[in-house]
């Protein structure tokens, strides 16, 4: 996880901060890219391939939680992504989920991006964690 730069860090103090987080979730047949503002963005000049140009579909963050990242001499434990009541999802992305062979061991990335009570970027978009679905 990498540390907020100087924009964002002096938002967190704010009254209202609204963290956006960013998925990419590297499912055997086709990853899957989504972000917790409820709408599709396209992150630019991260300078990350993974995030810049992609599209991220948009998922209201009230169907998403993010575990705090616990790092520790050996290196991060575990982080759990919990999302929960979205419509919309056909039987062929419940069978996708279903079988671990298509996501199990493969990579799991995501980052933050500060924004305002307005709803206005502060900062950049940070790394937060990478590592393997299990």
């Amino acid at each position: 996880m990498s540390l907020p730069d100087a924009t964002a860090s002096a938002a967190l103090g704010a009254a209202h901060v609204r963290p956006v987080w960013f998925a990419y979730l590297d499912f055997d047949t086709d990853p899957v890219r989504a972000n917790s503002s409820g709408a599709t963005l396209t992150p630019s000049g991260s300078g990350d391939a993974d995030l810049d140009g992609q599209s991220f579909i948009g998922i209201s963050h009230a169907f998403v939680n993010i575990t705090p990242v616990r790092h520790g001499v050996g290196g991060s434990g575990s982080v759990t992504a919990t999302l929960s009541g979205i419509t919309g999802i056909d039987d062929d992305t419940l069978a996708l989920i279903a079988n671990p062979a298509n996501w199990r061991g493969r990579v799991a990335r995501l980052w933050r991006l500060i924004r305002n009570a307005d709803n206005v970027a502060q900062g950049g978009y940070q790394p937060f964690h990478t590592g393997y679905m299990t």
